[in-house]
């Protein structure tokens, strides 16, 4: 009787084991991160045809978290209700990056002055009425230049910039602005929940590298373990400097309109994105986006979508996977 026992003990052992084991393969995705934690890229993009730099327009990706196997004894953690929506907006070659978030929204950067009408435009069709943070990463007028008439067109809360002053009259229109408003230098180490969301800047320091694209305002958003990286026009010494950072992000906003000064191998590396995204103007004269970062870009296996070719461009995430839209892509 008492090998008969033995045996019936050992023989339910390993049928638990095996149930077990098979609930791990078949287990929920990888559990969020809460936005100022260190995420790893979860997802794995599903590629419906391929982007290449030089037809960019051909493809939507659509993220899905790979199925992970997590301990037995931890639940996953929690995602975040909603969705994270980041839009593009097509600003000819200025930056102008809208944020929204459950009933929360942010501005990065508001294009030029020329453009000011269309990022209006484009807030007003999104039902944006009041902006939580309005962000102007480094004060050149294809990135501030809209500001002032945006902040004449919606309630601004609180404005960021990277503290370095200009002596350009757009600089100043800018700033007179933003006097009505909660405004404040921001550097490495602001911190804030927007909605669901969480974002971190993450570049200038206090003491700024010489120019002014270096010391552009880096932010790193997050919305459960997926990621944003949105570089403003930081260059090579910028991107050197956050080496060391937490930067590992599915979604890239290439720094400087796809320069050549811009998006380094190493940067790169870190990074790891599997979409880039460039906002540039058409035929421009500088010769963006570089064909030498269209090809970085496309070695790293990373689609690439362009405010040129696509118009604006709309990322979507549920915290665990992302949708891209845009002109010219699949539905």
């Amino acid at each position: 009787m008492e090998k008969i026992r033995i045996t019936a003990l050992v023989f339910a052992s390993f049928v638990l084991c095996a149930c077990i084991g098979n609930s791990q393969s078949h287990g929920p995705a990888a559990a969020a991160i809460a936005p100022t934690a260190t995420p790893q890229p979860t997802t794995t993009p599903i590629i419906n045809a391929t982007a290449t730099p030089q037809n960019p327009a051909a493809a939507q990706t659509t993220a899905t978290a790979s199925p992970a196997p997590a301990a037995t004894a931890i639940p996953p953690a929690r995602q975040p209700a909603g969705r994270l929506n980041v839009h593009l907006i097509d600003a000819g070659q200025g930056d102008a990056i809208l944020v929204e978030a459950g009933n929360a929204s942010m501005l990065v950067d508001c294009g030029d002055a020329q453009h000011a009408d269309a990022v209006v435009d484009y807030l007003n069709s999104s039902g944006i009425t009041a902006l939580n943070y309005l962000v102007a990463t480094h004060p050149h007028a294809d990135h501030i230049g809209g500001c002032p008439e945006v902040m004449r067109a919606v309630v601004v809360e609180n404005v960021l910039d990277n503290g370095q002053n200009a002596s350009s009259a757009t600089y100043r229109e800018f700033k007179a602005a933003a006097a009505g408003t909660n405004y404040s230098a921001a550097g490495k180490g602001f911190q804030s929940a927007l909605g669901g969301a969480g974002f971190s800047v993450l570049w200038p320091v206090e003491k700024p590298l010489p120019g002014t694209n270096d010391n552009s305002i880096v932010i790193r958003l997050s919305f459960g373990s997926t990621a944003f990286m949105l570089m403003g026009d930081c260059e090579r010494e910028c991107e050197e400097n956050l080496l060391n950072e937490t930067i590992a992000a599915q979604v890239l906003k290439v720094g400087h309109h796809g320069s050549g000064t811009s998006t380094s191998q190493p940067f790169l590396d870190k990074v790891r994105p599997e979409a880039a995204i460039i906002s540039v103007g058409a035929n421009n004269t500088y010769g963006h986006p570089a064909n030498a970062t269209l090809s970085k870009l496309a070695a790293i296996g990373a689609a690439v979508y362009r405010t040129d070719l696509n118009g604006t461009i709309t990322v979507s995430t549920n915290g665990t996977g992302y949708t891209v839209a845009a002109v010219g892509l699949p539905n």
